[in-house]
């Protein structure tokens, strides 16, 4: 992802229900985890999450500027 989106969604482990909202590593973490990254989701009972805890820090941003500033490109390794 451009290196832009790191300054903005920079909680690589959100705590509080505001940190998440600003948490790349935290959405991509609720997707894996079958979650739909709604406003539900985005609540204490999700930060809390042992599945959504336990993807949290295998989830790596990389920067890359020759990426736009807004897509992405995702990579899955099982």
């Amino acid at each position: 992802m451009n290196p832009f989106a790191l300054d903005i969604a920079k909680y690589r482990d959100p705590r509080s229900t505001l940190e998440p909202r600003f948490s790349i590593n935290f959405c991509i973490a609720l997707g894996m985890s079958g979650y739909g990254a709604g406003l539900e989701d985005f609540s204490e009972i999700r930060i809390e999450d042992k599945r959504v805890r336990a993807l949290l820090g295998s989830v790596d941003m990389i920067g890359d500027e020759s990426i736009n500033r807004w897509p992405a490109r995702l990579d899955v390794e099982l």
